[in-house]
């Protein structure tokens, strides 16, 4: 059985931020042009994008505090 090594565990964090980084703009994205629609539906639907923003700021964190966890422990 493979050894998890402190470079396994950067990688990891590295591809968790990688990806929110990339889902983020995506929605910040449709954020954007939900309110550059102007209706009341755009509005509403850029609104539910930046909680889903925020929820993913917390799992982003959430899962790279899990990651360090298995950071060997000389590190």
């Amino acid at each position: 059985m493979n050894k998890i090594t402190d470079s396994h565990v950067r990688d990891w964090i590295e591809h968790i931020r990688t990806q929110v980084s990339t889902v983020n703009m995506g929605i910040w994205s449709m954020g954007l042009q939900c309110t550059l629609d102007g209706t009341a539906e755009g509005m509403l639907f850029a609104s539910s994008l930046r909680r889903i923003q925020g929820a993913l700021q917390v799992a982003e964190r959430e899962l790279v505090e899990t990651a360090r966890c298995y950071q060997p422990a000389d590190h």
